[in-house]
């Protein structure tokens, strides 16, 4: 098993038109009610203060989504994927790129998707409720694809991001309703106030919405997301609320592997390589260590492979042998180093035997292309 190529790049912003007046939303609902094309997603028992959704344009690489009310502020915000607004056809795959000319191009498709959902306030005139270099970028997908051979089972890898130590203050997404839980084993979701993060099989995801080109069906594509909201954008990226959309894609374009690695590195905290379960438990039973650090290792393997992952493992771990500091934890790892294999495990049925450090097979395949 092997990753043949890395791409980097950013797969979907959101420009939001802030501040908007109530009968400007209204007159964008009107439009497209007219057209078929909306959806209510929220609403008051009296239908005035609402949220909803449009996919009127999403050939054209974007999604609308609306907020309107009496009491709060009224906005819209277009996802919009860069390479399919410029391309003028949907780019499954492709991750954009940001230069000063995409970008002033990206706005200028930006404005003519803006009169196309009626976005309007004199249609004589053609004056738009917000000139496109005024919206605010309110949300940037930083993302890896990872194309890799043939014979990968990656329901396999996305379980083991799965089973991660999850950091401080996300949690686990899971798909709940009976009709989307098949969902879980080809995608793993965790998430902040300000960050999403997606590990998913993007083939599958493709097949599933029925817009697969021929030349993909075969393929093995992972897809990393970390999505950042605006006001950790800002902080991450040290960048000024006043920047060009140029400077903020671009700032964030420089900074997707090291974001994505640092997320890797945190859920994959205990590095080393995965193996079946019941080989891990072999290796442990017959290694050179003290019977006490012995039963630890044992007892978080079984409970990250029988539970939600590694962080709710370390958290029974600690009540268990009443750890109260950082050292036995440290010295757990070291142990499980020194066996060169991580505390999450492959299925015993998985079609992988064995498999490197994700972090360690992306970098591998960095160094190897360069």
């Amino acid at each position: 098993m092997k990753i043949e190529k890395v791409e980097t790049g950013i797969h979907t912003i959101e420009l939001y038109a802030c501040n908007l007046k109530y009968s400007q939303v209204q007159k964008v609902i009107d439009y497209l009610v007219n057209k078929g094309h909306l959806r209510i997603t929220k609403h008051d028992p009296l239908n005035i203060d609402r949220h909803m959704k449009s996919d009127y344009l999403v050939n054209e690489g974007i999604r609308m989504r609306g907020y309107q009310s009496y009491q709060y502020s009224n906005g819209i915000g277009l996802a919009i994927n860069p390479c399919t607004l410029l391309e003028g056809a949907y780019q499954p795959t492709e991750l954009f790129q940001p230069r000063k000319k995409s970008c002033y191009k990206l706005l200028e498709q930006t404005s003519s998707a803006m009169y196309k959902l009626d976005m309007v306030d004199n249609p004589y005139q053609g004056t738009l409720f917000v000139e496109p270099k005024d919206l605010s970028l309110s949300q940037m997908d930083l993302t890896m694809n990872l194309w890799f051979d043939d014979d990968v089972d990656l329901t396999e890898i996305v379980r083991l991001f799965s089973k991660g130590n999850i950091p401080r203050y996300f949690k686990r997404y899971r798909f709940k309703e009976k009709k989307n839980s098949y969902i879980n084993r080809y995608c793993f979701i965790m998430e902040s106030e300000m960050i999403t993060f997606k590990v998913y099989d993007k083939i599958h995801e493709l097949k599933d919405n029925n817009r697969c080109p021929e030349e993909l069906q075969s393929k093995k594509v992972l897809r990393i997301e970390a999505s950042i909201k605006r006001k950790e954008l800002i902080r991450k990226l040290k960048l000024d609320k006043d920047d060009s959309l140029y400077k903020m894609l671009k700032a964030g374009y420089k900074k997707v592997d090291s974001v994505i690695s640092d997320y890797i590195d945190k859920l994959f905290s205990c590095r080393g390589k995965y193996v079946r379960y019941d080989t891990a438990k072999k290796m442990i039973e017959k290694a050179d260590i003290k019977p006490k650090n012995k039963e630890q290792m044992l007892f978080l393997l079984q409970k990250t492979s029988d539970g939600d992952g590694l962080d709710t493992a370390l958290k029974k771990l600690k009540e268990k042998y009443n750890i109260k500091s950082k050292g036995p934890i440290k010295k757990l790892y070291k142990n499980f180093g020194k066996l060169g294999i991580a505390p999450i495990t492959l299925r015993n049925d998985s079609s992988i035997k064995e498999m490197p450090c994700i972090l360690d097979m992306i970098q591998e395949a960095e160094k190897l292309l360069g």
